[in-house]
């Protein structure tokens, strides 16, 4: 075979070579644009089971947040009604003062006389209540509860703290997806 026929030959086969790497560049490309596409698609749905379990774990603490505000709104009407008791008491206990200084009060030698009856009398009318160690229950009562309440509320700050952040890092998601916002 002369040589020109030889370099012919040689382009021939180089040019069926050229044609065979470009179908497998052409092939190799299709293959990495699918790969990036499935990529991407897994990514997503990665990103979207994360997105949902972060809405999830927004929501127990949104639960949760209502529980602690009802168990305030519960401790706030227990208080109430303690003070009340408290009040009413304080009420009692000063009317009862009252009679008792006004049988003494009466200086004349019949009310002298009569005071030991009038007082036994308002003590069987009126309810034996040592006020003072009422009052002092409800103090314990009152300290206990504005405690918890300071423990709940501590709890509340803690979960609406932990759903800001999980708000803040679903609109970051949301925004690296490409989704709208929620806002």
């Amino acid at each position: 075979m002369s040589d020109w026929g030889k370099s012919e030959v040689e382009r021939g086969m180089k040019s069926e070579q050229e044609l065979f790497n470009e179908g497998q560049t052409s092939e190799f490309v299709d293959g990495y644009k699918q790969g990036t596409l499935d990529s991407l698609r897994k990514s997503f749905l990665d990103e979207r089971k994360r997105v949902d379990l972060l809405r999830a774990e927004r929501d127990a603490l949104q639960a949760e947040v209502a529980e602690v505000r009802g168990a305030l709104k519960v401790e706030s009407g227990a208080l109430r009604s303690a003070l009340e008791e408290v009040a009413r008491l304080t009420a009692e206990n000063k009317s009862m003062r009252e009679a008792l200084e006004s049988v003494f009060d009466d200086e004349t030698p019949s009310g002298r006389a009569n005071a030991g009856t009038r007082v036994k009398d308002i003590l069987q009318t009126k309810p034996r209540i040592d006020a003072n160690y009422l009052i002092d229950e409800l103090t314990k009562e009152v300290a206990d509860s504005t405690r918890e309440n300071s423990i709940l509320r501590d709890d509340a700050c803690r979960h609406l703290a932990t759903i800001g952040r999980l708000r803040m890092e679903n609109a970051r998601l949301r925004k690296a997806l490409g989704l709208p916002s929620r806002e």
